[in-house]
């Protein structure tokens, strides 16, 4: 769910042309007055600078390297070897992973954001289960990869539901796939434990 900030975050990048723009026009020839305008602002835009650009690193489409590993600790998400695209990916399922309201379209979600995959189906299981198949987007996952997206969907899962999720390979995988239609081939997989 994505809400948009009633108060933007605004850069100033200059400050001294700003000031010098309103001052009066009876001051527009004092050297000494110029000089310590600019001189003031001189810091008050060192000060934004290095402001905006620790506020910014907080944001998750910002982070990276460090500030993104400290983002990752706060939500309980661990790097593990991922990249800093991948990881931020971890951290927004970790983050929608919590906050789900266990309804089949966030676990669905949380599963994408995990997977990025390409097609996305369910069924139910009588009398409270689910199962997901999906087909990632590249490949297929590794046993690392399998093994996080079943800890952070066991987050998302309802208590007392029952849940499997079952990956199948892409067409483009370098797997062995029976030619078939595709509505058997997705129900073929590997059960993410």
């Amino acid at each position: 769910m994505n809400h948009k900030d009633p108060r933007p975050l605004i850069f100033e990048p200059e400050h001294s042309d700003r000031a010098l723009e309103d001052i009066y026009s009876q001051f527009d020839e004092s050297d000494n007055l110029l000089d310590l305008i600019r001189a003031l602002c001189e810091g008050i835009q060192e000060f934004e600078d290095l402001a905006y650009d620790y506020v910014t690193s907080q944001f998750i489409d910002l982070a990276s390297g460090y500030q993104l590993d400290r983002l990752g600790t706060f939500v309980g998400a661990q790097r593990l070897g991922a990249n800093d695209d991948e990881f931020r990916d971890i951290i927004r399922a970790r983050v929608a992973a919590q906050r789900s309201g266990a309804t089949i379209g966030d676990i669905g979600h949380v599963l994408f954001l995990l997977t990025d995959a390409v097609v996305l189906e369910y069924t139910t299981a009588y009398p409270a289960g689910y199962r997901f198949y999906f087909v990632p987007k590249e490949g297929v996952l590794t046993a690392g990869e399998q093994r996080r997206a079943a800890r952070i969907m066991e987050l998302a899962r309802p208590a007392g539901v029952a849940a499997s999720y079952v990956e199948s390979a892409g067409p483009d995988a370098d797997t062995f796939r029976f030619d078939v239609d595709p509505g058997f081939g997705r129900k073929l997989g590997r059960l993410l434990e």
